[in-house]
């Protein structure tokens, strides 16, 4: 941690990359997040959490994004599906509940 301070400015985001929808998972996934804030802010970092916007892993009963062309995506989800934005909103709560400083939100890959 001391090099962190030393060498990095006093912001660290994490990123939960995806949404989940694997139970098992979100659960490890939302309690590695928590442990990550607690130890970083206790550091004196403000810390974040950025998360793909439309991509989901697990059950993806949502509509499917699909391209002018016609390809239907296989893992992102369509921002009109109802059900979907009820799931992520769900999804954002739990992550605000653990306190970051800041949510950001990632429309698509840029890696």
């Amino acid at each position: 941690m001391n090099i962190l301070k030393k060498y990095c400015e006093k912001r660290n985001t994490f990123r939960s990359i995806f949404f989940v929808n694997i139970k098992e998972f979100l659960e490890i996934v939302v309690d590695l997040i928590k442990e990550h804030i607690s130890l970083f802010k206790n550091a004196g970092f403000e810390v974040g959490v950025w998360i793909w916007t439309f991509m989901i892993v697990g059950d993806t009963k949502y509509e499917h994004i699909t391209s002018p062309n016609g390809k239907i995506s296989a893992n992102q989800i369509c921002p009109s599906d109802e059900n979907f934005r009820k799931f992520a909103a769900e999804y954002v709560k739990d992550i605000a509940k653990l306190s970051p400083d800041i949510i950001m939100f990632l429309k698509e890959r840029h890696i």
